[in-house]
């Protein structure tokens, strides 16, 4: 009897134990199953946050996150998430800056540039300053760009507006006539191909547009070149010039090699632009007078 006894405790002890590893696997399976629901859930919605990069969806997915018992995945997720609000984050900062500097790229402000670089320098993230100090530099050359464009526009106005004055000389009415030659006029300016700088064979500066030269006996007259029979200071008077509508009185200071007597021409007048050089072109037949050999 104790023998049949000591079997049936074993045998209700081996059910009972087989019937709890079986409620334990079946706990196990269920509590897996709800926990790769869970993680697939969380999936799902971290990955529609990183599409829409919505608050709402990225709420819901650091939610879903929260739900997960299973670190690795947990971790993994979240630094996705933590990763996309870096990026949301950096994108507003550049798009917020771009607009800025869209602004300054459309009106080319040197002063507001200078103060928008000083706020990007204070931005955490290196890439970000990094790419809008890019563009940055691109709008800088823009603006110095449009700034020589500006002095270049300036200068050649004024050089038009020199080329147009109408300079009062002071005829010598006693001026004795040394020699009359009839020939070509051309045209020059201060600048040329060859390397000029803008001075002329006597040394006197005109690349500022100051085509003329104050004589003391003749007052204000124009710069020509001649050859060497002139010496720098001859006074020539220019005759029956259309372009002019009256005789210009002119002083040789420069030089050319084809310049003088039996040459293209006889006298090469100076202007400060080209565009009135080329409208004056090419003078024939002109008569000069030279007044004066030298000062």
């Amino acid at each position: 009897m104790k023998k049949k006894n000591i079997i049936l405790c074993l045998l209700l002890g081996f059910l009972l134990i087989i019937t709890g590893i079986t409620v334990y696997i079946v706990k196990e399976y269920n509590y897996k199953a709800q926990e790769n629901k869970r993680i697939e859930l969380a999936r799902k919605k971290v990955s529609e946050a990183n599409n829409t990069k919505s608050q709402d969806d990225i709420k819901e997915a650091k939610e879903s996150i929260d739900n997960l018992n299973t670190i690795e995945i947990k971790e993994e997720l979240s630094i996705v998430i933590s990763e996309l609000e870096l990026n949301i984050a950096k994108e507003a900062i550049q798009k917020e800056f771009n607009l800025l500097l869209d602004t300054i790229e459309n009106n080319l402000s040197e002063e507001e540039l200078n103060s928008i670089i000083e706020k990007i320098n204070s931005i955490e993230y290196l890439d970000v300053k990094e790419s809008l100090l890019e563009r940055v530099s691109v709008i800088q050359s823009l603006i110095k760009e449009e700034k020589e464009r500006l002095e270049l526009l300036s200068y050649y106005n004024k050089m038009k507006e020199i080329d147009a004055m109408k300079v009062v000389s002071t005829p010598n009415e006693n001026a004795v006539i040394l020699e009359i030659i009839t020939g070509t006029i051309t045209a020059f300016t201060p600048f040329c191909s060859d390397g000029c700088q803008g001075y002329t064979a006597s040394g006197k500066y005109v690349g500022n547009g100051d085509i003329y030269q104050y004589d003391s006996e003749y007052g204000m007259v124009r710069i020509v070149a001649g050859d060497s029979s002139y010496p720098f200071g001859t006074i020539v008077r220019i005759k029956n010039l259309n372009y002019f509508g009256e005789d210009v009185y002119a002083i040789v200071l420069d030089r050319g090699g084809a310049i003088g007597k039996n040459k293209r021409a006889i006298f090469d007048l100076l202007f400060a632009s080209d565009e009135n050089a080329n409208k004056f072109g090419v003078a024939y037949n002109v008569e000069c007078e030279i007044l004066r050999l030298g000062y």
